[in-house]
């Protein structure tokens, strides 16, 4: 699949903010509406940008700046 890093990379973004308790429970709520679409961005090791996308993942809008919290 030549899409593979790129998917790996995905998944190994939402899951370094997951593991950083990163998601308030606002954004929790927001993430499980399945009519929604969102790109995240790590900024760094303790920040990641949360984007609202299109159904295609275009036409990103800053939705939420996300920072490590203690677990």
């Amino acid at each position: 699949c030549p899409k593979k890093f790129e998917i790996f990379k995905a998944i190994r973004t939402w899951e370094n903010a997951r593991s950083a308790n990163a998601f308030p429970l606002a954004v929790k709520k927001e993430l499980a509406k399945t009519d929604l679409y969102f790109h995240l961005e790590e900024k760094d090791k303790n920040t990641w940008n949360l984007f609202k996308v299109n159904k295609e993942g275009e036409n990103k809008v800053l939705f939420k700046v996300l920072k490590r919290t203690a677990n």
